[in-house]
């Protein structure tokens, strides 16, 4: 039963470092918030697909309306390692800040 518990328990962890390798995205839940005079904040959920291989590239310029990109930053949330662990890699969903303007 050890054994068992320890081969489950090393492929969920090499499921997720797979999931979470690569930074292809795709998002459609944009939230806003004003971080600087000018500029703003968009929080997107990418989702992702096939251990990480699947789904469309974030396309900053499209999310900033033409305004200057200042800052893009992806990461995962604990809510995103749960999701893409429990579905053994092949939803892993990963989250995106985006500021534009300023």
């Amino acid at each position: 039963m050890r054994k068992i518990l320890t081969a489950v328990t090393g492929a969920l962890c090499l499921f997720a470092g797979t999931a979470m390798a690569n930074d292809f995205d795709r998002g459609n839940q944009v939230h806003y918030s004003s971080t600087a005079p000018g500029a703003s904040t968009r929080q997107l959920k990418l989702h992702r697909w096939g251990y990480n291989l699947g789904g469309k590239d974030l396309d900053a310029n499209r999310v900033c309306n033409g305004a200057p990109v200042t800052e893009v930053h992806e990461y995962r949330t604990g809510k995103d390692i749960a999701l893409s662990i429990f579905s053994l890699g092949w939803y892993t969903p990963k989250t995106a800040r985006v500021t534009c303007g300023g």
